[in-house]
């Protein structure tokens, strides 16, 4: 018994099976009484025991005569005044205080492995949202929790998380029914784009119908059925109308689309928390602002019970970077004043 304990110590993964033998019975007959006749000798009688325990005198005999029967041996020495213990009984309790020491420190660990981030935290993401910051938020996170490695998979799919074995993907817009916990992280709004040299040659479309007229950059990795196909928000709430838009660009990654509309290439139809810098230095302006399509930002993970720390303090460090809904904004106001130091610092004479 003091062996499996100590290797719970080493490895406290081990825990949950051991927990479980208890569970079934396999081994809970062994730890039957062992408290109870620690107490016993170390407050000297069952009296103070049972006083120390919060349980009657009785419970603590009982248990006593239990274990004796167990081993088949005797363990104290009795009578009316003095309880002394055997030489069997005396060599049964110091195994005894090892076995309880080693089960305190198993505890001990688990409770510590549910407060601290600790393991591998293994999440997926969009690739645009993760190179634009899911990246740089793990990154600070993992360097203020040493004890957490990363494994981080940036995916134009969604994955499946309880088959592949992630704890956490961040998502964006519609989630199907399913028996995933999503977490609230962000509201944003789907936004059309381009450069202000594209508007200065081709004019802004005022309604959506006119899109037809403008060159739009699609994104391939939605599939031939969907990435010609871009949604706005309708007159009523909750009401949304579909384009179907076409043009001479289209790109499976949206930095690239990105690229192309600064350069004047065309319209892109994105999340605004991607063209946020964009727009907050000018390189880019939204059209058609009346028509943003109100979507979401999602952290989703398996189960509500028995979340790891890692997961669930990630999870509270995204809501506290996503928590204002112009946090990217404020990073695209922060990337503008830093160029502006920068460009001072190198016209200052020196």
């Amino acid at each position: 018994m003091l062996a499996i304990l100590e290797r719970i110590v080493l490895d406290a993964g081990q825990v949950v099976a051991v927990v479980e033998q208890i569970i079934e019975g396999t081994l809970v007959e062994k730890f039957i009484g062992l408290a109870e006749f620690v107490n016993v000798v170390e407050q000297g009688s069952f009296t103070q025991a049972a006083i120390l325990m919060g349980v009657s005198k009785s419970h603590i005999s009982k248990k006593i005569a239990f274990l004796e029967s167990r081993l088949d041996i005797r363990l104290f020495q009795r009578s009316t005044r003095t309880l002394i213990l055997t030489d069997a009984g005396r060599a049964y309790y110091e195994q005894c205080v090892k076995v309880l020491s080693a089960l305190d420190e198993a505890e001990s660990e688990i409770s510590r492995s549910r407060n601290v981030p600790e393991g591998t935290l293994k999440i997926s993401a969009p690739v645009t949202l993760g190179e634009f910051f899911i990246s740089a938020l793990l990154a600070d996170f993992a360097a203020n929790n040493p004890l957490l490695r990363v494994d981080f998979d940036l995916s134009t799919r969604n994955v499946s998380i309880i088959d592949e074995g992630y704890d956490l993907a961040v998502r964006i817009g519609h989630l199907e029914d399913s028996s995933l916990i999503a977490t609230r992280l962000a509201d944003i709004k789907f936004c059309v784009s381009t450069s202000p040299d594209y508007l200065a040659q081709h004019g802004a479309p005022t309604r959506i119908e006119e899109l037809s007229g403008h060159n739009c950059l699609v994104c391939s990795s939605q599939g031939p059925l969907h990435g010609g196909v871009w949604k706005f928000s309708g007159a009523k709430v909750g009401e949304t109308h579909e384009r179907k838009v076409k043009g001479s660009w289209s790109c499976n990654n949206c930095y690239g689309l990105i690229t192309a509309a600064r350069r004047g290439v065309g319209l892109i139809w994105l999340p605004d928390v991607l063209v946020a810098k964009d727009l907050a230095m000018g390189n880019l302006v939204t059209v058609l602002d009346e028509y943003c399509l109100p979507s979401t930002i999602w952290a989703v993970y398996p189960s509500r019970k028995h979340v790891p720390a890692k997961v669930t303090h990630f999870i509270e460090y995204l809501r506290e970077a996503f928590g204002s809904e112009s946090a990217w904004r404020i990073i695209g106001s922060q990337y503008i004043a830093k160029s502006q130091r920068q460009l001072k610092s190198d016209t200052d004479p020196q």
